[in-house]
């Protein structure tokens, strides 16, 4: 027992601080947008986007959070209010922090209830902008059905954009209605797009809005538009389902390639009695297994990233 327990103890510090260390990178490293977002950009892009000042840790962290709870169905964080956001989960972490503290008076436990806390609200969030982004591209084409069906009746951008907000089932109706209100307040056709391709976590909308911008701009036909962006968003659709299974079909590999590294580690500590003079007992021990824990934790990220990339084409 007085073997194991310091061994215990090294393993779940390292992890704590492999685990936070991980998400304060991926709250505050900046986002890159797939080459596919690029593209949408450059055709809205009115070059404002040059003049936009470098951002710093507080608003990095700020951005993070609220994109994350922006994108989500908690009805508090719908509107953009970034700070509010990036404050109030610094209060949650700092009152979950003293308070588990307090209760268990312990240093290590409760930044292990804080890692946990804030995977927890990462995963949930992020399923349900997931859930929500996929119903609004399954009520794609039916928007698209009905915008067409009012430019052929002859209705303007404008009126056929407006006319189908209140037939769309949520959450799609929900994105709409950011254009509608522009619209009704006097904005442009442009603005009301633009602000509908900002506010929502669905390509395939930010798509839509994009090329509908550049219809209007050009003066092209909208209806010959809509028969383009549905042809393809349609294999768009069909190129995601196929990768959707092959990124589920590795995922039982890259859990095992995880798992393989810290159960060969604990396994050869235990047997090799050269390991266990060596790890944990020594400066150079201690250095190296920070060194391996570097490298490990730096490879799920790369993983992790290199996923995301093949999952957002």
């Amino acid at each position: 027992m007085d073997l194991i327990m310091p061994v215990l103890v090294a393993l779940l510090g390292t992890f704590l601080v492999g685990l936070i260390g991980y998400l304060v990178y991926m709250a505050l490293s900046p986002v890159e947008e797939n080459d596919y977002i690029d593209q949408l950009k450059e055709i809205v892009d009115d070059g404002s986007a040059n003049d936009r000042k470098k951002e710093n840790i507080v608003s990095k962290w700020n951005n993070y959070w609220g994109k994350l709870l922006g994108e989500s169905e908690i009805e508090r964080y719908a509107l953009d209010d970034k700070e509010k956001a990036g404050r109030e989960i610094i209060m949650l972490f700092v009152g979950v922090f003293f308070v588990s503290m307090l209760l268990l008076k312990n240093p290590v436990l409760p930044l292990a209830i804080v890692a946990v806390a804030w995977y927890v609200i990462v995963f949930y969030v992020r399923s349900a902008s997931v859930k929500r982004t996929r119903a609004i591209e399954d009520q794609l084409s039916g928007l698209l059905f009905s915008v067409k069906s009012n430019l052929q009746a002859g209705d303007t951008n404008e009126k056929s954009l407006m006319g189908v907000v209140d037939s769309m089932p949520n959450p799609l109706r929900e994105e709409l209605t950011i254009g509608r209100n522009i619209l009704l307040a006097s904005g442009t056709f442009r603005e009301a797009l633009e602000a509908m391709s900002a506010g929502t976590s669905s390509n395939d909308l930010k798509f839509l809005c994009s090329c509908m911008i550049q219809a209007a701009s050009s003066g092209a036909s909208m209806t010959m538009q809509i028969d383009n962006i549905q042809k393809v968003l349609e294999e768009r659709r069909r190129v995601s389902s196929e990768i959707d299974k092959a990124v589920k079909s590795v995922a039982p590999a890259m859990w095992l390639a995880g798992l393989v590294i810290p159960i060969m580690f604990v396994v050869s500590y235990f047997i090799d009695g050269a390991a266990q003079d060596f790890w944990f007992s020594t400066l150079l021990g201690w250095a190296g297994f920070g060194i391996v824990i570097a490298l490990y934790v730096a490879g799920l990220i790369i993983t992790k990233n290199q996923v995301d990339k093949v999952r957002n084409i």
